[in-house]
């Protein structure tokens, strides 16, 4: 399944994938423009909740598991009650 999120830089990111690559199958990062953020899309067979806990183990990790939904249903808000 494809996800979208962002994240506050692209070691953000890589970090992300570094623990995950077995589970990660592609990851594509994208420059957002005017601020450090990234956007970034993964292809994965993990489950949303997986994800969000897996992302929950990186330091400075919040912005991307407040943000990542499924690529169809991704709008970059973040959401803070997670």
């Amino acid at each position: 399944m494809k996800y979208k999120f962002r994240a506050e830089c692209a070691e953000d990111a890589y970090r992300f994938e570094a623990k995950n690559r077995d589970a990660i199958l592609n990851m594509q990062i994208t420059p957002t423009e005017g601020i450090p953020d990234v956007e970034v899309t993964i292809d994965c067979e993990l489950k949303k909740s997986e994800i969000i806990l897996l992302m929950k183990e990186i330091a400075d990790g919040h912005v991307m598991y407040q943000t990542v939904l499924p690529i169809n249903e991704y709008t970059g808000h973040r959401n803070y009650d997670l």
